[in-house]
């Protein structure tokens, strides 16, 4: 006896899927496939106490290790990238987890990503143009009765559930243990709670990064040792100490999977600060060396640095760019009302202006830095 559920939208959770399949299986239903039209087809049985974990895995894998085979997990069923296993042993007798790959968060990641952008530059651009057009126009605004209305409501109500329920899931899956936590602070970095070491602050540093790195090495030039870096990495604590020779790197990734870690620490970096958000990653990582030594370098290739600061630079005029269009564009028509139609100046006009100027210094930042690496890497091959 078969039984077929229909699921849509599991994928934005599945640890939410897995705790359904496991309630399934307390009623009697095993997995035994799902569809690409989300039907989940379950077989009847006795109830069971089952846990289940799915993986969205690039090349999905053929046999599992033998301490997890030994521990009781096997793999229920796969399609494509999708692969979900069980355990039919009590959750508290269970001795392995399998890690989630990182390919689960980068997808849902840029799922999420692509809704969120729709959602916020439409919303923007919707409330934005009404809001104009009642300040700005002298004729009424009518809104037209139609039952597209009703097509139009189920579309943005889908964006915006998507939205948020990728951001909230993908916060959990984030919480899962993989490499971005493991990096902890030693004792050393814990004397600046007490009061033996000062902070200095750096906003913005992101759309200017190679001026952090440089002021962080003058730092440590002058004898003052960075110990730890904020959780928001806008925070910097140092100590008086010795001058040492230390090269900073700062680094962008928009999704960064567990090998980059690991690459870069058995390469002797040390990992300083990494945080990110559904479309960017940043890391700061350091490494000590003695004079007469190569300056270190994270990157050997300029080109590699060279497509990471124009993705930079593309990451964030794609992020601020519909902000300063839409602002300007409200300027022009208030303008042009209060020239031709003698309609009363806006205060709110100087907070579009004070926005434009703030969000395009920050698109000009950041072409400015891919510009100044560009420059010195032409400058070094002549």
């Amino acid at each position: 006896m078969t039984k077929k559920v229909f699921r849509p939208f599991w994928s934005y959770d599945v640890q939410e899927t897995e705790e359904w399949l496991s309630s399934m299986a307390a009623k009697g239903y095993y997995l035994q496939k799902f569809t690409k039209t989300s039907f989940f087809v379950f077989t009847k049985g006795e109830p069971k106490c089952i846990t289940y974990f799915i993986n969205y895995e690039k090349t999905p894998r053929e046999a599992l290790p033998s301490a997890m085979q030994n521990d009781g997990w096997a793999r229920v069923f796969g399609r494509g990238k999708w692969q979900v296993f069980s355990n039919k042993k009590p959750k508290e007798e269970i001795r392995t987890n399998p890690l989630r790959d990182n390919l689960l968060t980068t997808r849902n990641g840029t799922i999420m990503y692509i809704f969120g952008y729709f959602a916020v530059t439409n919303f923007v651009l919707f409330f934005v143009s009404i809001y104009i057009q009642l300040l700005f126009s002298n004729q009424p605004v009518t809104i037209e009765p139609s039952p597209m209305w009703s097509v139009t409501l189920i579309f943005y109500t889908w964006v915006y559930y998507s939205f948020i329920k990728l951001y909230r899931a993908n916060k959990k899956l984030g919480q899962e243990p993989h490499i971005s936590d493991t990096y902890t602070y030693s004792p050393e970095e814990k004397l600046t709670l007490h009061g033996k070491a000062f902070k200095k602050i750096k906003l913005g540093w992101m759309y200017a990064p190679d001026k952090l790195e440089k002021w962080l090495e003058q730092m440590e030039g002058q004898g003052y040792n960075l110990l730890r870096i904020g959780w928001s990495g806008t925070a910097y604590y140092f100590i008086k100490g010795k001058p040492r020779r230390v090269k900073y790197c700062t680094d962008f990734q928009n999704k960064a999977d567990e090998s980059y870690f690991d690459i870069h620490s058995d390469a002797g970096w040390k990992l300083l600060f990494t945080r990110g958000s559904f479309f960017e990653r940043w890391s700061i990582w350091s490494r000590e060396y003695a004079e007469g030594q190569e300056e270190p370098q994270l990157y050997s290739s300029n080109s590699d640095l060279l497509q990471s600061a124009r993705r930079i630079a593309f990451t964030y005029s794609l992020l601020f760019f519909p902000l300063v269009f839409i602002y300007g564009i409200a300027i022009w028509q208030h303008i042009y009302s209060v020239l031709n139609y003698g309609a009363p100046f806006q205060f709110s006009m100087l907070l579009f202006g004070i926005s434009i100027i703030i969000f395009g210094s920050l698109i000009m930042q950041a072409w400015l830095y891919y510009r100044r690496l560009k420059n010195r890497f032409m400058k070094n091959a002549n």
